[in-house]
């Protein structure tokens, strides 16, 4: 298993996106954490476990997940599919009914 574990820094002239590398597995606490100027993050399939604090104080309009089935929280079924709300939701933790009460979203 791969984890990617430290903090990605790039150049506040850059603007764009990123394609999270297929070697990864794992996305842990404040690994995308206060990216202003990415607009969109490609998560790949090979991902199977976010860190709730991995996008913590970013502002991605939209976060891509390559495999949109399977995830979930706490055994409960986590609807990936719309890129626009998992920007928001993954930056702010609020996937489950009661905020910031979960700690990893799993896909299995």
């Amino acid at each position: 298993m791969i984890y990617f574990n430290r903090t990605i820094s790039c150049n506040s002239s850059f603007i764009g996106s990123i394609n999270i590398p297929s070697s990864l597995t794992m996305l842990t606490n404040h690994t995308l954490s206060g990216l202003d100027d990415i607009t969109e993050i490609t998560i790949p399939s090979t991902v199977t476990s976010i860190s709730r604090t991995a996008f913590e104080n970013s502002s991605f309009e939209s976060i891509v997940f390559e495999e949109t089935s399977g995830w979930t929280i706490d055994g409960e079924i986590v609807d990936v599919s719309d890129s626009s709300t998992n920007a928001s939701n993954l930056i702010w933790g609020t996937y489950s009914d009661s905020d910031y009460d979960w700690n990893l979203l799993v896909r299995s």
